[in-house]
């Protein structure tokens, strides 16, 4: 058997400009993603900010209530005192009014 060759005449020309619009194609479609997640990154960065100022706010919003609780649980104590301090006066001054009155 004998082996004949083919022959394919392409011209280098028209194959380096169809390689080369091939390649413009895909840095192209590659530009765009990548402004694309340029675009979504600053946008999360922005919004990263905005949570840590609220964060931030946050976090001095519980500091005050944890003093305001203190406060309360204080002034509770003083009006437990107070009140345990009002029912003995009265229960010595029925006493007192109890023991003193003659029949």
């Amino acid at each position: 058997m004998s082996q004949t060759s083919i022959t394919v005449t392409y011209d280098i020309k028209e194959l380096f400009t169809n390689l080369e619009k091939k390649i413009d194609d895909r840095f192209d479609k590659l530009d765009n993603r990548l402004d694309r997640l340029e675009s979504e990154v600053k946008e999360i960065k922005t919004d990263l900010a905005g949570v840590k100022g609220d964060i931030k706010a946050l976090t001095t919003e519980v500091t005050t209530i944890k003093t305001d609780v203190n406060d309360l649980k204080g002034s509770q104590r003083y009006q437990i005192w107070a009140l345990i301090g009002i029912l003995a006066t009265g229960v010595i001054g029925l006493l007192w009014r109890s023991f003193t009155i003659k029949p």
